[in-house]
């Protein structure tokens, strides 16, 4: 970061202090919250370049006496590099949260829609499974069954663990 330090009368500054700031009323602020205090920490500012650009800046003012005199010392750190970096972590915090919802609502969205076919195929062996119990199907056929069956259960209850775990990212579900 870059760093201005300037000593001067506090009085001697305070015409041309106004004209750099962007927000007019900002140095009237912050010079009455340096009077009452004496000092003045960290004042984030938005200021005008001799040139007219603006830029973020940390002001601060101390109070002292300089040669016999009492004076300000004035230190100001430009944040644009600091800024421009914060803007980057909110854009991509932002990109992450968005990504994150549709993430959410693909899988809520995907769990139903796996859900409903399950079922069907849930109940369907378990009508055969009936049926083949009246009827003797050979042991081969009755396992491979009692497979299809028992994985559409076990399919259907890591769906309903996904379903939980996107509602609860939602905050929809309470535990």
């Amino acid at each position: 970061a870059k760093a201005i330090i300037i000593i001067f009368n506090i009085f001697a500054i305070r015409p041309l202090a106004k004209d750099v700031y962007v927000e007019p009323d900002q140095h009237r602020r912050l010079l009455a919250r340096f009077q009452e205090k004496g000092i003045l920490r960290d004042a984030e500012v938005h200021l005008k370049r001799s040139d007219g650009s603006t830029f973020g800046a940390l002001l601060s003012w101390q109070s002292l006496i300089y040669d016999g005199q009492d004076a300000t010392v004035n230190w100001l750190y430009d944040i644009t590099e600091r800024k421009a970096s914060e803007l980057i972590v909110a854009e991509a915090r932002d990109i992450a949260e968005r990504a994150n919802q549709t993430k959410s609502e693909f899988l809520a969205n995907m769990s139903h829609e796996l859900r409903t076919p399950l079922n069907a195929i849930i109940g369907f062996s378990e009508m055969i499974e009936q049926g083949v119990a009246r009827t003797g199907w050979t042991p081969s056929y009755t396992e491979y069954l009692a497979d299809v069956s028992g994985s559409g259960r076990h399919l259907l209850d890591l769906i309903n663990t996904i379903l939980d775990l996107s509602k609860i990212e939602a905050g929809s579900l309470h535990l």
